[in-house]
């Protein structure tokens, strides 16, 4: 060990010591290139679920940029009474649709966040599921939230967490 003995001691607290703090202050670990990621300002359109039909049986994350996407997702999806009055302008904003249909009740899905990546978009969608103690309607379900955001020609990538309810 070199600072075992007394001389090196001496060496270690007077010379080795300041060496190691002067380097390590020339070259601060903040300063290496970290990209940055934004957090991405949306509006909620939609938020809501219910009973629904048994005909869309897969999730559904799906990136809307034209009026004409709008409305066929409206359709596509059986999503009752989409919003008239929202005036989207589809050169400066786009939309974001979160869509599970579920053989019970108990669940919801929730756009949580959407992160600015420097190569991509990520999409965070929450999945709210019932845990095995928990009562649930017993018929189908479809639960969505729609949202608009400022557009980003961006690769969008869509990263789904569950959470588990506790019952009593």
């Amino acid at each position: 060990m070199l600072c075992r003995y007394r001389t090196s001691q001496w060496i270690c607290g007077w010379f080795i010591s300041p060496l190691l703090f002067f380097l390590t202050g020339f070259f601060p670990l903040s300063t290496l290139a970290v990209d940055p990621v934004f957090d991405v300002k949306f509006e909620t359109i939609v938020h809501t679920g219910g009973v629904g039909s048994s005909s869309q049986s897969r999730d559904v994350h799906e990136v809307i940029r034209n009026e004409k996407e709008l409305s066929a997702a409206w359709m596509s999806y059986g999503i009752a009474n989409p919003p008239k009055s929202q005036t989207l302008d589809f050169q400066k904003e786009m939309v974001i649709l979160a869509l599970i249909t579920r053989a019970t009740g108990g669940y919801s899905v929730k756009i949580k966040n959407i992160s600015d990546e420097p190569e991509e978009l990520l999409i965070h969608i929450e999945e709210q599921a019932p845990g095995p103690t928990c009562n649930v309607t017993m018929a189908f379900t479809r639960n969505y939230h729609v949202v608009k955001l400022p557009r980003i020609d961006k690769k969008v990538e869509f990263l789904k967490h569950v959470r588990i309810q506790t019952c009593r």
